[in-house]
């Protein structure tokens, strides 16, 4: 009595829930490796406690159909972007549940519920994708047979709750390449309590156009915006690569001769001014970013239709005109950005190309 196992098989339990601990290790083996630390003191102050203290953002949203379900009052419903407080990942002793409360802007508790695991959501969305990619025949039906299927399966549901404008949110790798065999889904997302007094976030500006945006914030409201200057490497790849591994670096990129980088000293120093600093990094960076407590802002910028975007690049420039093609392919990323990092979004703005100039 006393131990922590800090390590199972090599496996890092360090930070795991009282649910993937569980998991872990029920897997079964015909050898087992434990690291293991003499924590009497821990044990006796956690041992009458739930075990797990954490809170999360939801990404999807969750009705009850209490006509259905008339006995399982306690389960809690939420929507999206939601803030719950976890202080149990094995309600009653068993996997799949856990129980949460919603808390206050203060982060106090207020409503208790269960909610599903998230290792049973996942499951639930991947059994969904999956059975969508099945019936890609059957879409192609009549309209009206689609309904009537539709209606049907609801008739008989008696599933536990029902998910609408559910995010996926897909990520993809550092390369902005997707690879369908690392798609992730996301459920939840891990957030913490921020106690000290926020700093003044940074601004990423993303989709069609973003520089031309980026340029008139700091243009028209030079007291509010400025941008962060990266710096300059003159060095291999090999150690900008190991930078960013040891969170020195945020991101970088090429050009010409030398590497340009986001450095974590750099930017909480710009963030400790009184202004906002636009910095321009892919999205797949904003998980790093978070990692070193910094939230940016990230504004979508998008467009109504190809048209307009093409509208828009070509009058910065007569001499600068797109293609169709080109247009069309900015558009459709910035619906690709949208769908994948929505999680990410603080605001999307659908612009009328003559406010860009106004």
């Amino acid at each position: 009595t006393g131990d922590r196992i800090l390590e199972y098989n090599g496996t890092d339990l360090r930070e795991a829930t009282a649910e993937e601990a569980a998991y872990e290790l029920a897997k079964p083996a015909e050898k087992v490796t434990v690291l293991a630390q003499y924590s009497i003191d821990k044990y006796n102050e956690i041992k009458d406690k739930p075990g797990d203290s954490f809170f999360i953002r939801v990404l999807f949203d969750r009705t009850i159909d209490l006509v259905d379900l008339p006995n399982n009052t306690s389960q809690l419903q939420f929507h999206k972007d939601d803030v719950l407080y976890v202080d149990n990942t094995m309600f009653n002793g068993v996997p799949g549940n856990w129980r949460a409360w919603f808390v206050d802007h203060n982060g106090y508790k207020q409503q208790c519920g269960i909610i599903p695991s998230k290792y049973k959501v996942e499951e639930e969305l991947l059994i969904r994708r999956s059975g969508s990619e099945l019936e890609g025949d059957a879409r192609r039906a009549t309209r009206r047979s689609f309904f009537r299927r539709k209606k049907h399966q609801r008739s008989n549901s008696k599933e536990l709750a029902s998910f609408s404008n559910i995010n996926l949110g897909w990520y993809s790798s550092d390369s902005g390449t997707l690879h369908d065999d690392s798609l992730v889904i996301a459920s939840y997302q891990r957030v913490i309590r921020l106690n000290s007094e926020p700093s003044i976030r940074p601004v990423m500006v993303v989709g069609p156009l973003a520089d031309c945006v980026t340029d008139k914030l700091i243009a028209d409201f030079p007291d509010l915006f400025m941008r962060y200057i990266p710096e300059a490497k003159h060095c291999s790849q090999a150690s900008m690569e190991k930078g960013v591994a040891d969170s020195l670096f945020i991101d970088y990129r090429k050009k010409g001769s030398v590497y340009e980088c986001v450095s974590v000293s750099g930017l909480k120093e710009a963030c400790s001014k009184n202004c906002h600093c636009i910095i321009d990094i892919g999205l797949t960076s904003v998980e790093r970013l978070h990692r070193h407590h910094i939230y940016p802002i990230v504004l979508l910028i998008k467009f109504k239709s190809t048209k307009q975007v093409k509208e828009a690049k070509d009058s910065r420039s007569s001499h600068d005109k797109i293609s169709a093609k080109a247009a069309k392919e900015m558009y459709e990323h910035a619906l690709k950005l949208e769908s994948e990092y929505r999680h990410y979004i603080s605001g999307i703005f659908i612009l009328i190309f003559q406010l860009i100039y106004n």
